[in-house]
């Protein structure tokens, strides 16, 4: 939808307009660098306005952490992506580490692997999660080493 509530209905475009060319050139070079391995950047915060505007009228952030839904609920930016879709949920519900709903919604969920693995060694004597809990066996967690992962948020 549009800001004037009208559908949107993307039109061909045209590379001859140097604007348009200008505009695809720089998203597809960033495509292009978020797919290499070894370029370390991989989160990108997209500004969007018209020609000789001096705001910027959309942006959209491809985030792993639970910040970005604050910034799409404020409006800061219109269109964000959170990793894991768990803390989307929690948001949305007011559950976990959010007081109250936040006034957002899920539009799609990609579906990707995302392993959580747990393991102990052989002189433990655990076989279940259900010895560790009911043997309150002390345990050495480690997660991603960036801090503001969301899924600090979701395991922690």
């Amino acid at each position: 939808m549009t800001q004037s509530g009208t559908p949107f209905v993307p039109e061909p475009y045209n590379l001859r307009v140097p604007a348009t060319m200008r505009g695809v050139l720089m998203l597809e070079v960033a495509a292009e660098l978020a797919k290499t391995r070894t370029w370390r950047y991989m989160q990108p915060l997209i500004h969007l306005r018209g020609q000789g505007d001096s705001d910027w009228a959309v942006t959209m952030f491809g985030s792993d952490s639970p910040n970005a839904i604050h910034q799409v609920a404020s409006k800061e930016v219109q269109f964000a992506i959170v990793n894991p879709g768990a803390i989307l949920a929690l948001a949305i519900r007011g559950l976990g580490p959010f007081a109250e709903p936040i006034p957002v919604r899920a539009i799609t969920i990609l579906p990707q692997w995302d392993g959580l693995g747990f393991a102990v060694t052989p002189d433990t004597g655990l076989t279940t999660l259900s010895q560790v809990r009911d043997q309150k066996y002390p345990l050495r967690v480690t997660l991603r080493g960036q801090r503001d992962h969301a899924q600090h948020t979701i395991i922690g």
